[in-house]
């Protein structure tokens, strides 16, 4: 929480000087696999180094409904790789089409929760278009 120093609390009361800043974390992510929700929501699975360790760390959404999408269509423009067994790289509780890890991405996220899987992420780009 942030506040105007001259700002006194008052209970049951919503002063504009009071501010909930919430920390936001950027994590470099290589995709493991990826699935298709129920009404066509596309989701990717990625895992990132967590102590030195390639850890599952959530899903993030190919787009929130009404916004602009910020995930290229990969599924037609990219051919997946997809691994040779059916288990992922890394310890996932989620079902999935799992793909080798080549591509990385970026994901804006709120922290962890104690699970281990982030908070609210959200897709930023993939990493080789964000480096050019």
């Amino acid at each position: 929480m942030a506040k105007r120093l001259s700002s006194r609390y008052l209970p049951g009361q919503r002063l504009g000087a009071w501010r909930k800043i919430k920390p936001l974390l950027d994590l470099p992510c290589v995709v493991i696999g990826y699935r298709v929700r129920p009404g066509g929501q596309k989701e990717l699975l990625v895992a990132t180094l967590r102590e030195g360790k390639l850890t599952y760390v959530g899903a993030v959404e190919r787009g929130v409904p009404g916004s602009v999408d910020m995930l290229p269509d990969e599924w037609e423009r990219h051919e997946w790789e997809r691994r040779s067994r059916s288990a992922p790289v890394v310890a996932c509780p989620q079902r999935a089409q799992w793909v080798e890890p080549e591509r990385f991405c970026l994901v804006r996220c709120h922290g962890f929760r104690p699970s281990g899987v982030w908070r609210d992420p959200e897709f930023r780009g993939w990493l080789d278009d964000l480096q050019t």
